[in-house]
C-alpha cells in the first residue's frame, strides 16, 4: 500500500502533527524510506509549515539534512507553544477598570 502523504490539520502545530504521524506509523506497521518519509510530510503539511520548509530550502536538501531539519522542527515548535502558554501577562488593573468602564453602560 503506497501513501502519498499524511494531512496536517490547518492549525496543527508541526510537533503534534509529527506525533500523529509517528503514532499512524506504529499503529500500522508502515515500513518506508527516508524520502517517501520526506516526500510524504512535504506534500501533507499546512500551509503555515509549507512556508517554512520552503524558507529553508527543505526540498534543495539531501535526504539526511532534510532528515534532520524534521528532527528538530517538532521540538522547536514545541517550545515554542510551552513557552508562549506560560509566558502569559496579565493586564494591569488599570487596563481592566478602563475596559469595565467603556462596556459596562
Amino acid at each position: 500500500m503506497s501513501m502519498s502523504h499524511f494531512p496536517q490539520y490547518a492549525h496543527e502545530l508541526f510537533w503534534r502533527y509529527y506525533n500523529r504521524l509517528h503514532a499512524f506509523f506504529a499503529h500500522c506497521g508502515y515500513c518506508m524510506g527516508k524520502w517517501e518519509i520526506l516526500n510524504m510530510v512535504y506534500e501533507g503539511v499546512n500551509c503555515e509549515t509549507r512556508a517554512l520548509l520552503e524558507q529553508w530550502d527543505f526540498c534543495d536538501r539531501n535526504v539526511d539534512e532534510a532528515w534532520d531539519l524534521l528532527d528538530w522542527l517538532p521540538q522547536n515548535t514545541y517550545e515554542f507553544e510551552t513557552n508562549c502558554s506560560n509566558s502569559y501577562i496579565s493586564l494591569p488593573a488599570s487596563l481592566i477598570i478602563c475596559f469595565s468602564v467603556v462596556l459596562v453602560p
